[in-house]
This record gives structure tokens, sequence and C-alpha cells, in this order.
């Protein structure tokens, strides 16, 4: 039987972003592989995704500190995290017959990775040494929810009437309630009489929360953001994951970014109108009106029109097999 360990963390400081994209690699691995796989995700991961994945009939291993055994083994290991270090990474190739590395932003030594994997746009110009790596849109990994939500936005795009805003999805991950308070006050100030969506995510939502203009609907996050994004007209984000998974999903999305790695990032995809960057939270907490003039911009039927023909263009419905395939390869 064919082993993958997936090394991730899942929990209130990292968020869900890495436990969310190992979860569709490793279901897309499950489907497309003729024998069965057996899989488990180590890391300090919470309750709640144990749970989830305990679901799948997978295995998980709670803890604070990767692994560093010196011992062989026939396992592959897909390693998705930004507090890995590099002595444990050493240890990891060393320990497993194959490692896969997803990365985000080329910080540590892949010398000794037989394989890399980096899904962001411009992902090439990191200048990775490694000659084994794979780079772009071409290897963001969906899920099934927002492929069926990406092929039916592009069929219904057919339609030429004056695009709807109806739902809004906010999800700003774990933002303190005064962003989220300042984000929903400068949604009032363009749109009224909407539905917005907020998603609590692993931290709770503390305090009252408002709207004059709008409905709230404050909604616990359970295995995965893909069925909000699919109900959503616009998607407000944290500047992770989730600003590329309504991409993918053909839905005009703007986000507020919770550190510089997240900005740059954002800047990048939004010269290719691919999101809407209103800039570092921090920011915008020093001054809120700058957010309710983006919002306004963001909103604008031009800046929605523009982003959903790029999106239909840079992303790929084939892409999360792109990613399983490759992997699955190294353990032939």
């Amino acid at each position: 039987m064919k082993q993958f360990d997936f090394y991730c963390d899942a929990n209130l400081t990292t968020g869900l972003g890495h436990f969310s994209r190992c979860k569709r690699i490793a279901l897309k691995m499950v489907h497309l592989s003729e024998d069965k796989i057996e899989i488990c995700f180590i890391g300090e991961i919470s309750e709640e995704v144990g749970k989830e994945i305990k679901d799948y009939g997978w295995n998980f291993k709670y803890t604070k500190a990767f692994q560093r055994q010196n011992m062989s083994s026939n396992k592959i290991a897909i390693i998705d995290s930004y507090r890995i270090s590099n002595l444990e990474l050493f240890c990891l190739n060393n320990r497993y017959s194959k490692t896969v590395f997803i990365d985000d932003f080329n910080k540590n030594d892949f010398s000794n990775t037989d394989l890399i994997i980096n899904f962001r746009l411009d992902a090439r110009k990191l200048n990775y040494k490694s000659a084994n790596i794979y780079c772009g849109l071409n290897y963001f990994p969906a899920d099934d929810i927002m492929m069926d939500t990406r092929s039916n936005t592009i069929r219904n795009l057919k339609n030429k009437t004056l695009y709807n805003i109806s739902n809004v999805l906010v999800y700003l991950g774990a933002a303190s309630d005064e962003i989220i308070r300042i984000t929903l006050n400068a949604i009032d100030k363009c749109l009224t009489g909407k539905k917005i969506i907020l998603v609590s995510g692993l931290r709770k939502i503390d305090g009252i929360l408002k709207s004059n203009n709008n409905e709230i609907n404050i909604n616990s996050l359970t295995n995965s953001l893909s069925r909000f994004i699919s109900k959503a007209d616009i998607v407000i984000s944290s500047g992770g994951l989730i600003k590329y998974e309504a991409a993918f999903c053909v839905t005009p999305n703007a986000c507020i970014n919770s550190t510089k790695e997240q900005l740059i990032d954002s800047e990048i995809l939004s010269k290719r109108k691919l999101t809407y960057n209103f800039g570092l939270e921090e920011d915008l907490i020093k001054n809120p009106d700058v957010l309710s003039s983006k919002m306004k911009k963001f909103l604008s039927n031009q800046e929605i029109e523009l982003q959903r023909k790029s999106m239909v263009s840079n992303f790929y419905s084939n892409s999360t097999k792109n990613i399983a395939l490759l992997i699955m390869k190294l353990s032939q």
C-alpha cells in the first residue's frame, strides 16, 4: 500500500489554508489511485480539523514540533508549513523515501527535496535553485465544489446582463473584531439591502456586529469555504488562500492583508485583475476612510468585469489533478 504523510498545521495561529490545500490534494490522489492509499496528517491540528480528517478515514498525529527521527521510511512526505526549520526539513528529507514541499515564498533550503510546487502567480521569479520545481496557477489546488462553481459561472458568462450583487461573503480569518467592524461599515456605505455572509473561521467572533443597511448572517467555518464562495457574488477576504479560491471560482474579490508577504502577493494578483488589494489590516485600522474609498472602486462595474475576464483566462480546471499526478509519480 502506498503511504503519504502530510505535514501541515490547522489552528488559530496558522488558519486553515495549509490544511485546505493539502486536503484537496489528498482527496484527488485517493480519487486517481487505482489502489488503496494510506493518508496521515501530522502537525499542530485543532480538534475540529482532527475530526474532519477521521471522517475521511485518514489518520492524524498532533505535534508541535515536526518529527526528527532518522529511521528510514518507504512513505512520501508532503510538507506545507511556514514554520518548518531547515534542520527539520533536512531530517524529513532523510527519513522519507521522497519529499514534496508545497511552497509560497522560497525561504527554505530545498537542495534535498525531491519535488517543489508553488501555485502562486509569478512564483518563477523567486529564483528556485532546485531543478524539480513546478510553478504557477496550473498547479492550484481546488476542490470539486470550486470546479463546479467555475464551470457554471463560465457557462453563464454568455449572459450579458449587468452583474448583480446580492450575497457578499466576508472571511477575514483571524483578523480582529475591529477590522471586521470597519469592513462592515465600508460595505454599508456602498451597498444596501444585501446579505452579508460573515464566516468566523477557527477564531470565534466576539462582540456585537451590526449593519445599518444590510443583513448579516454569521456562520462557523466547517470543512471548507467552497460552499460559501459558491453562493457569493463577491468575496472580501484575508490575504491568504481564499483570494485564489475566489478567483478560481470566477468570483470578484478584494483582500485585507494581515502580513507583508500577503500584501506583496496581493499586489501581484491585483495587477492581473485577480483580486483588488485593500492593503494591510494595521493601516486600514488607522485610517478607515481609506477602506471605504477603495471599497467603492472595487464594487464598480468596470473592476468587476475586468476581474471576471481575467479569472476565466488565468486559472485551469485540471490544476488539482496536475499536482496529484506529480506527487503520485514519485511513488512509482
